[in-house]
């Protein structure tokens, strides 16, 4: 029987729950294996250390000379008439080394904070009360200010406290507003001394009578001295390199003074204890810096050649490591953070040198491309070349190049001046006034500047600039190294739901954690199959206008190390034409048609709070809500918060979005429809559950003619919304929702909208509308009995991942109506009425397997005894904004709830029957606590567990024992199956009604899980699932995890079973260690034996089994099979360098002209990989071997772990077949791993009684 329905039980648990003591947040860490290891970026701050930032950072300078080392800016007045813009104000917050807030007195030649004042002026009351404000005012200098946004503040310590130290020239200010002269000295750069006395006759100055005071401020006990190179040294590799023209020592033309992964103390010091000197040689010290990231002396400006060692992970950047056993980590983005007040007064001009960086392989020996950006700080100047220059930099620095364009928008060359006399805007790039498409090259948020410029005229604009440098350097970096994975994709003929997640991302103003989203794009399926495209909403009206709506396609960027979006403007055939502006984009920037993330992060909880269910009962939907937190003792408990309303309610609070003091921030800053707002992000990631729709389409094919089903009238009425005599009625075809599970502990309903077809002109192909809510918002979510005692965890500021809610969710009609009451009465005669909906979901390897008390040494336990147990769960969803709990389901010996259900039907076909979900036992684990990965083990035999599947296990359980041990069982989506289907009147047959079960499962073999074979699971047609009997087809060959799929060949008597092996659940130490990396798998076909070729029916009493011996080798060959084989099978060729084994981790998919499909995924050992490569396989079903080029047609549809569509043609454009590869069996299809996301294949119809139906299997 075709059926997509899965099926999920819950169990009650009784009793008072007890706490496991030692049960942490580390003990349920599991990381996904297909994402990328964090792999940090390099940041080499290039910093200018020449004479001008020593000067004042406020006031008015007269520079003359150097006395010594030490700057003399003269005397410099101010009046009404002179340097007024520089006069002290009140009203502004002045950034320094002293607290703004706070007045400080002179002791022991240092200033401490005194709890004198305020003053209305903000000056202070008198020589023993000074104005920490004032004090930043009158005494900071540029490098002062520098050192503090970056640092903390050059730092010393003596007489029990720690104090910072003032730096720079010395000066006099002749201030008339106040009447004061202020004098500042100093016989070295870090000895400055201030002297303030009485200026113009008759006036008194408020400060008069400092004397000598040292500029030194001393930091409260317990305040940290911190800059914005604390706060981000943990987050990316860095170096400091200084530049500053001078003789003998004092020439500094780019010397590296802190290398790669020098203590972080080491990078404080060497920025603080640098002192500024004279000229401003910019471009030589880039050229420094491009030799650094080359790691060759290929310029003489600067001796570093201590800090270069190429392939010496202590000093290369692109490297980690040590020596000879150093890895490279070609995936690496380099960045050059270029910090300067003035002009450039070398020989070389710094803009050159940054597009030099940027568009050249700077490592061509290592994978990929290692380009290097420049960010530009352009701080305290005052000078208009510097600042041209500093724009121009960043412009030729940071601009997105190709291969034909190698300059920024609009040069094709380089300009006829140097970068000093650059201009902006340029007439090209003046927003409002004109603003080309191409200008998004380098300007980025249409301001006429470069994205990578940063300007700041004071101390606090420079701290804010600095952590914004920073900031959009790690966004950058980790969108391709903490990549964003697509978890899964469903097409319906119009949309594909794209899900994807984030490790690590960056927002405007922070970087947070285990992220998720999930966009609706168009899909539109041409008349040509193999033309299909997918499409933005690029008119943004929710209209599919195949002549406007640009085309998209995925392309994973191997410079980059991520996928990214290319869009295309569609031709005059509707196909792909030229590429659009802007192209490429990252995922998230596509023009979808909604986006369920943004959406709920915009979401005000105070007027649209959230609906959230739960369960403690396993029966009964309640309020996941802080007044239920705050009451229901057993929900405390579950929680981990026994007697602690307070708690709980934090926790649930917390759930739901709002942000509790202490607790992990997920606060975020962006733009959503056109305005910016700050909220927290409440959607976390998706990983492995595929989102499903519940839409106008049926979802089963009962109503259709067989073989494809049974004519079922009565589905026929339901799903058309129409009752025996055709009037209308119910709201099949008004529905649109999406379901998705999320590691935030919930399983999400999301507004779909209703596709319509009608009022559309020539060019438009579809319309999505809203039902009864804006399109993507969440209508309500549940939270499993299982998840709730690791939500906990959630709010752990030092979060570790945890799955919660990972199992794909499907959804199934099935007849379990009966007069008008959800009951199980299979003698019911069937009706329209009869017919519901049923939803699906499971916790997949979230939750535990064993219970806290237990004693077992390799499985998983709960934190909470009696709760926490990995569950499967099953709702009516009818009418889908009020969902019925059916139960919840979950036991000791269930393992983790990988398996998903086979949902089996037995009975009258005229009558509801009898309806099952049938499950078999998962892994039980373990996790590997140090690595974070799930290793795929199982301690106990293999089994069935049969439940009714309306009541679940408030009924009863049936469990079958196949007494193979230490085994778990495959996937089991699509394994139940009618043979009658297709010939209903054949003697003995019983057709709409499930014969059999098939399952493939893993096996230990000696000390690890890598045998397997497949099991079956024969009904006899029987409502008694005690009398079902189970057997083995095949044993002792390769590990099975995944589903298998069939072919029935009536005319000559057989049925076909395709199945793959392999197993990939863990990666581990930066993919040295890999899950069962070597060992050769293979593809086979396998002839059911208990297939009786006289009446095309399955023997119900039959156990004969096969052996791998029994199958004939097709590796190499198309040759039909011996007549005594019974079946065949394929080696997986040896994967490429880099690469391991081949395997099978996706469902395999069979035509109905005989041609069978299948993935093969082969595992990376690259730290930069996103998992490894996929290839896809055509065969023949009865030999295996190379399918003839007339036996394809259309396309595949697949995502893969790198965020990647993959949409591989299965023919070249001559006609000829496009799979190439292992004797015309497969193709490369793209970078990335499938796991469980499976794949659509889109085709032509089968001519007879054949509806085109996207679905995946």
């Amino acid at each position: 029987m075709r059926r997509t329905c899965f099926i999920l039980v819950f169990l009650v648990v009784l009793g008072v729950a007890a706490l496991s003591q030692g049960a942490t947040n580390n003990d349920y860490c599991v990381n996904p294996i297909f994402s990328s290891n964090a792999v940090k970026p390099n940041i080499l701050i290039n910093m200018d250390f020449s004479g001008s930032m020593q000067f004042p950072a406020y006031l008015p300078d007269n520079f003359g000379t150097y006395d010594g080392s030490v700057a003399d800016c003269g005397t410099s007045y101010i009046s009404t008439t002179s340097n007024y813009a520089k006069r002290y104000d009140k009203d502004r917050d002045y950034y320094g080394l002293f607290d703004a807030t706070k007045y400080y007195s002179q002791s022991s030649s240092r200033y401490v904070e005194t709890a004198c004042g305020p003053d209305a002026n903000r000056i202070g009351t008198g020589a023993t009360c000074i104005s920490g404000n004032f004090l930043n005012w009158l005494t900071a200098t540029r490098i002062d200010v520098a050192r503090r946004a970056l640092t903390g503040g050059r730092s010393n310590t003596g007489g029990g406290s720690t104090f910072l130290e003032s730096e720079g020239s010395v000066y006099v200010i002749r201030d008339s507003i106040n009447h004061c002269q202020y004098t500042v000295t100093a016989n070295v750069t870090a000895n400055r001394k201030l002297t303030i006395t009485n200026y113009g006759f008759g006036f008194t100055c408020p400060l008069n009578g400092v004397t000598d005071h040292g500029i030194f401020s001393v930091v409260p006990a317990g305040v940290p001295v911190e800059g914005v190179v604390q706060r981000f040294y943990p987050k990316a590799h860095m170096e400091f390199m200084v530049f500053a023209t001078g003789s003998g020592s004092w020439n500094r033309e780019g010397e590296l003074r802190s290398g790669k992964d020098q203590p972080m103390s080491t990078l404080v010091a060497s920025i603080n204890n640098e002192v500024p000197y004279n000229g401003t040689p910019t471009g030589e010290a880039m050229w420094e810096a491009y030799d650094f990231y080359v790691q060759s002396n290929d310029h003489t400006y600067a001796n570093n050649t201590a800090a270069l060692g190429k392939a010496n992970g202590l000093k290369d950047p692109y490297y980690d490591g040590s020596g000879t056993g150093s890895t490279p980590i070609w995936c690496r983005k380099g960045f050059v953070l270029l910090i300067s007040d003035g002009a450039w007064n070398g020989s070389v001009d710094p803009m050159r040198v940054a597009r030099t960086m940027r568009v050249t392989d700077l490592r061509p020996e290592l994978a990929g491309a290692q380009n290097v950006t420049t960010y530009t700080v352009y701080a305290f100047g005052a000078d208009a070349d510097g600042k041209r220059a500093m724009k121009a930099t960043a412009m030729f620095g940071g601009f997105d190049y190709s291969s034909t364009d190698t300059f920024p928008y609009p040069y094709t060359n380089w300009p006829a001046t140097n970068s000093l006399s650059i201009n902006f805007p340029f007439t090209q790039c003046d927003n409002p006034t004109r603003w080309d498409a191409q200008c998004i090259e380098w300007d980025k948020n249409k301001v006429n500047l470069p994205y990578n410029y940063f300007e700041a005229d004071d101390g606090n604009e420079l701290a804010s600039k600095l952590e914004a440098a920073l900031t959009d350097m790690l966004r950058r970096a980790s969108s391709g190294t903490a990549a964003s994975v697509l978890a899964s994709a469903e097409g319906s003929g119009a949309n594909i739901l794209q899900a994807f997640f984030f490790p690590k991302r960056m927002f405007d103003d922070a970087e947070i954690d285990w992220t998720g989203e999930m966009q609706n794009l168009w899909y539109y399926i041409d008349p040509q199959i193999g033309n299909s495209t997918i499409r933005e909403d690029t008119a943004k009206n929710n209209i599919l206008d195949i002549f406007s709506d640009d085309i998209i396609e995925y392309e994973f960027d191997v410079g980059l190390g991520k996928t990214v979006v290319r869009r295309y403007q569609p031709n005059s055939a509707a196909q792909k034409g030229g590429e659009d502006i802007p192209s490429p984009v990252e995922l998230d920037e596509t023009k979808n048609l909604w986006e369920a993330g943004i959406l709920l992060w915009s979401r005000d909880l105070a007027t649209s709070p959230r609906t959230i269910y739960t369960t403690v009962d396993g029966t009964n939907l309640i309020n996941f809500d802080a007044a239920q937190a705050a009451s229901n003792g057993t929900l405390q408990t579950y929680l981990q918060a026994p007697g602690d309303p307070t708690l709980a309610q934090n926790i649930v609070n917390y759930i739901h979005g709002y942000e509790v003091t202490g607790y992990r921030n997920r606060t975020v800053t962006t733009t959503f429809g056109g305005s910016t707002g700050t909220h927290a992000w409440k959607l976390g990631d998706i990983v492995s559950s595929t989102p499903r729709l519940k839409a106008s389409f049926p979802l089963n094919s009962y109503h259709l003619y067989a073989p494809e089903g049974y004519n079922d009238r009565t589905y026929y009425q339901y799903v058309n919304d129409v009752d025996a005599s055709g009037n209308p009625t119910g709201i099949y075809k008004q529905r649109g929702m999406a379901f998705v599970g999320a590691n935030d502990g919930m399983l999400h309903a999301f507004e779909l909208g209703r596709l319509s077809f009608t009022g559309l002109t020539s060019t438009q192909a579809a319309r999505l509308e809203t039902v009864d809510a804006t399109l993507g918002t969440e209508r309500w979510a549940y939270v499993p009995k299982g998840a709730l005692p690791y939500l906990r965890y959630l709010t752990n500021t030092d979060y570790c991942h945890v799955f919660y809610v990972n199992q794909p969710v499907v959804i199934a009609d099935a007849s379990v109506n009966a007069g008008g009451s959800l009951s199980q009465d299979p003698n019911y005669t069937k009706t329209r009425a009869s017919w519901r909906t049923i939803l699906i979901g499971g916790m997949g390897i979230g939750g535990a397997c064993r219970d806290t008390t237990s004693s077992c040494t390799t499985c998983v336990k709960t934190p909470t005894s009696g709760v926490g147990y990995s569950s499967y769960f099953a709702f009516d969803i009818t009418d889908p904004l009020n969902p019925v709990l059916l139960w919840e389901f979950s036991r000791d010996d269930l393992g983790f709830s990988t398996t998903g259900p086979a949902i089996v039907r037995v009975g009258d076909p005229a009558k509801n029957g009898k309806w099952f979900a049938v499950f078999s036992n998962g892994s039980t684990g373990p996790i590997n606590t140090t690595y974070h990965q799930f290793m795929g083990s199982s301690d106990q035999n293999l089994k069935f567990f049969v439940l009714d599947l309306l009541s679940g296990p408030k009924s009863s359980v049936t469990v079958i024992d196949t007494g193979i041990a230490n085994a778990f069982g495959a996937t089991l989506s699509s394994s139940s199956f009618d043979v009658d289907r297709g010939n209903p009147t054949a003697s003995g047959a019983t057709p709409y009604s499930d014969d059999v079960v098939y399952m493939g499962y893993t096996m230990k073999d000696a000390t690890t899980w890598t045998k397997g074979g497949v099991v079956r699971l024969l009904t006899g047609n029987s409502t008694n699932p005690s009398s079902w009997t189970v057997s083995k087809v095949i044993d002792n060959i390769g590990p099975i995890t995944t589903s298998l799929t069939k072919i029935q060949d009536r005319k000559n008597g057989k049925l076909w079973l395709f199945f793959g092996t392999g197993r990939y659940f863990y990666r581990i130490d930066n993919g040295a260690t890999i899950d069962d990396p070597d060992s050769q798998q293979a593809f086979y076909g396998v002839l059911e034996p208990c297939y009786m070729a006289g009446t095309n029916t399955l023997n119900a009493a039959c156990t004969t089994s096969v052996s791998a011996g029994d199958l004939q080798n097709q590796t190499g060959s198309s040759s039909n099979l011996s007549p005594t084989a019974l079946g065949w099978y394929i080696n997986f060729p040896t994967p490429d360098t880099g690469y391991k084994a081949h395997r099978v981790l996706a469902q395999p998919v069979a035509s109905y002209n005989g041609v069978v499909y299948f993935l093969t995924s082969s595992p990376s050992t690259d730290v930069c990989s996103l998992g490894g490569y996929t290839y896809l396989w055509a065969v023949w079903y009865n030999n295996g071997g190379a399918p003839p080029a007339s036996a394809l047609s259309g396309m595949v549809v697949t995502q893969l772990s790198t965020g990647q569509i993959a949409t591989p043609i299965l023919k070249k454009s001559d006609g000829s077949s496009a799979l190439t590869q292992a004797g015309g069996k497969a193709m490369a299809v793209g970078q990335g791993v499938n796991i469980g996301g499976g794949f659509s294949l889109l085709g032509p119809p089968k001519p007879i009684r054949k509806i085109l139906h996207m679905k995946e299997r």
